[in-house]
Parts: structure tokens; sequence; C-alpha cells
């Protein structure tokens, strides 16, 4: 009696084939979601980590600010304490701009004009602003912003003699 060897796999080539489709999953899943870098670097370019002082929690608390304007003013004035009391605030953008506007909306254009100096260096090296940010405008936007509030154009209207 002889045997004949079946031609499909066996248990361990299927575990085996397994294993390594899970882990070419995992890599391009990682990839995809920004957690590995896949590319050719220039000489000039350097690996930069973005500091995350202001988290998704400080977005939604920003953002939720906006729900009651009576509650505003008080709950952006402590929004702005538990921002400057993190360390390196003014290397993470999200926090930079939500104090340019805090500033701004206070009408102290003399912070908010710090703020954006700081905000421009920051986005020139690679660190941008998170996009959930309710309102989020360009660096353009609010240097016009501070602009036209310097100016004292704000509650001028326009074309009203």
């Amino acid at each position: 009696m002889s045997y004949k060897k079946s031609a499909g796999f066996s248990k361990a080539n299927v575990v085996v084939l397994l294993l390594v489709g899970l882990l070419v999953a995992a890599a391009a899943g990682a990839y995809f979601l920004g957690y590995v870098y896949a590319g050719v670097k220039v000489p000039s370019q350097r690996a930069q980590l973005v500091s995350n002082v202001c988290d998704q929690r400080i977005v939604d608390t920003y953002n939720s600010a906006f729900n009651d304007i009576a509650t505003q003013p008080a709950k952006l004035a402590d929004l702005e304490k538990t921002i400057t009391s993190r360390g390196d605030y003014d290397k993470d953008s999200t926090c930079v701009y939500i104090l340019a506007q805090k500033s701004l909306s206070s009408g102290n254009t003399i912070a908010a004009g710090k703020f954006l100096s700081l905000l421009k260096a920051n986005v020139a090296r690679g660190a941008y602003v998170n996009s959930n940010l309710r309102g989020v405008a360009s660096v353009e936007q609010l240097e016009i912003s501070i602009t036209v509030y310097q100016a004292g154009s704000v509650n001028t209207p326009q074309g009203e003699g």
C-alpha cells in the first residue's frame, strides 16, 4: 500500500503564510497611517519630531468654547492658562494658533502678533495646525485679521459715511 502525498498545504505552512500575511498587512497599515516613512530624503532634510502639546482634548475644549458666547471669554482664558502651563507649547502650532486667536479675540494685537511670528516659524519647519480646530484659518488669514485689528478698522463699517 502506497500513500500519495496530497497537493494541499500542511498546517505549519498555513500558519507561516498567515503570520507573514499579517505582518505585511500591519506594515502596510502603519505606512498608510503615517507611523512608518518609506521614502528617500535629501541630505538637507532632517527627521523632526512635531510636538503634540495641544492634543485632541485641548482641541475639543477650544471648539466647545464657541458653543456659548456668554462663557466663551472665560473658557478661552482657562484654556490659555492650561496651554501656557505646559512645556514646549510654543513649538506646537496648534497651541500657538489657539493663543493667537484668544489674544486677537480679547483685542491684544501685540500678543497675537508674537504668536503669529511663532506660528510662521513652526509652519516653516513643518509643524502644522490641527485641522480639527473650529474655524481654523490659514497663516495669511490670521495675519490679515491681526493687521485689521491693529489698524483699528474692525468696528468701522466699510462704505458708510
